[in-house]
């Protein structure tokens, strides 16, 4: 600031309070820290009534690739977690001097990656998800999925009847295409 002090400029970044210093971000992995990452991401998000019906198409069909992961991924995991398991029954038995026969022998040296194949999984399956929640969608049509009584979910077709229609078209196209072309 031009013709004051540097005393009267650090006061002036401060707050006018010396020695005051601004609050500083939650450490990572607080409560805190995650509800401001989130506010963050939600931020940069476009909102869904912001987006033209072919982006909030493009959207739909953007959430039916991710949740498509997602399913994959979750696939993958309960595989490779019961092959874990497995492997550790083996692995338990083979250390109590019980003798393993040819096939679980097999088995043990076909699976010795079964944890690391978990560890990608789940990881995709964080990242999937991930994508999911960055993606827009219509809280009109989110209230109305998550309305816990029939009332509920009545007065909110009473109220943004068209709202929800729009949506619930929208997010099925990609489902009904997917199907059509099967």
């Amino acid at each position: 600031m031009d013709g004051q002090g540097a005393d009267q400029n650090a006061a002036a970044l401060t707050g006018g309070a010396r020695g005051a210093v601004q609050a500083s971000e939650p450490p990572p992995g607080s409560p805190g820290f995650e509800g401001a990452d989130q506010q963050a991401h939600e931020t940069d998000k476009p909102s869904w009534n912001d987006l033209s019906f072919l982006q909030q198409l493009g959207v739909s069909f953007q959430r039916l690739n991710e949740e498509s992961k997602a399913r994959g991924a979750t696939l993958s995991a309960d595989s490779a977690a019961r092959r874990v398991q497995q492997v550790q029954e083996f692995q338990r038995r083979q250390d109590a001097g019980e003798e393993l026969n040819v096939v679980e022998k097999q088995y043990l040296l076909r699976n010795r990656r079964a944890v690391s194949d978990l560890a990608q999984a789940v990881g995709r399956l964080v990242e999937a998800r991930h994508n999911l929640d960055r993606l827009p969608a219509s809280d009109a049509l989110r209230e109305f999925v998550a309305a816990q009584t029939p009332e509920q979910a009545g007065r909110l077709l009473r109220e943004k009847p068209g709202e929800i229609a729009k949506a619930l078209g929208v997010e099925s196209l990609p489902a009904l295409t997917l199907s059509l072309i099967s």
